[in-house]
């Protein structure tokens, strides 16, 4: 076969331009669609959304994501049920708490997870409720956590950690539980900042019920399945202004709410 001839400089008049590109280390090149610069235009970055791997299960998103990342870690938990101590024939039946309902017992930690809103439990009737969920259930021996979901995954503690459960517990020895307020972090983080947890299982499981549910699926549903839905809902129904009431009086249009004078503001 007859060598390939290459091109010279007299035939540079006939050669086409070179196609838009760049080359690569190896001596290749990468051709590029493009070989003008960007006219105007609109262009949105949109973030990925979050995808519940369990529908099924009634809960909020933050329940929800919380749920994830247990499950992840292939931690035991109760889901929106209550500890095994304040059931009928526990230990602690007598004191039992009304209308507490917490999200995640995690019994092999003696560690209750309740992931809180930051409206909802901002109100005082609802702080002074919490102070006495953490009183009573660190009387039974569980360490209670309630981060706050400021945003889509996004977590802010709202507690002193010095104050969670800090002599209930003494098998654990001296935990630091030093953690600033205010600290804005993701899913995994607010999971990892929990001493309890990172220490791993220490108390062996004793109902049936939680043994056959660790085999499979690796949860237990509660009995207060759907709880925090219902109420965010019940909230948020509440929270709605009311609507408003319009006439025309001669050439322009007034609006009058039908909410009080504050509201009105």
């Amino acid at each position: 076969m007859a060598p390939e001839k290459r091109p010279t400089l007299a035939d540079a008049g006939s050669l086409a331009p070179p196609p838009p590109g760049y080359k690569t280390q190896m001596g290749g090149f990468v051709r590029t669609r493009r070989n003008r610069r960007q006219g105007k235009g609109k262009f949105k970055l949109y973030k990925q959304e979050w995808v519940d791997p369990y529908p099924w299960i009634d809960g909020t998103e933050p329940e929800k994501r919380v749920f994830a990342a247990l499950m992840a870690r292939r931690v035991y938990f109760i889901f929106q049920g209550q500890i095994p101590e304040f059931e009928v024939k526990g230990r602690w039946w007598f004191a039992r708490p009304v209308n507490f309902k917490p999200d995640f017992v995690l019994p092999e930690y003696k560690l209750i997870i309740d992931p809180f809103s930051p409206f909802h439990h901002s109100l005082p009737k609802a702080a002074e409720r919490d102070r006495s969920k953490i009183a009573l259930y660190a009387a039974a021996g569980y360490a209670y956590y309630h981060p706050w979901a400021i945003g889509p995954g996004v977590w802010s503690w709202s507690q002193r950690h010095e104050i969670v459960n800090k002599k209930e517990n003494p098998e654990y020895g001296d935990v630091k539980r030093s953690i600033a307020t205010g600290q804005v972090i993701g899913t995994n983080d607010m999971l990892a900042m929990i001493p309890e947890l990172t220490m791993g299982a220490r108390y062996p499981l004793i109902d049936p019920r939680d043994v056959q549910a660790k085999r499979n699926p690796g949860y237990r549903m509660g009995q207060y399945v759907g709880a925090g839905a219902n109420s965010v809902a019940a909230a948020n129904h509440k929270r709605r202004r009311p609507p408003l009431l319009s006439f025309k009086t001669g050439n322009r249009r007034t609006v009058h709410s039908a909410g009080t004078k504050s509201e009105r503001r």
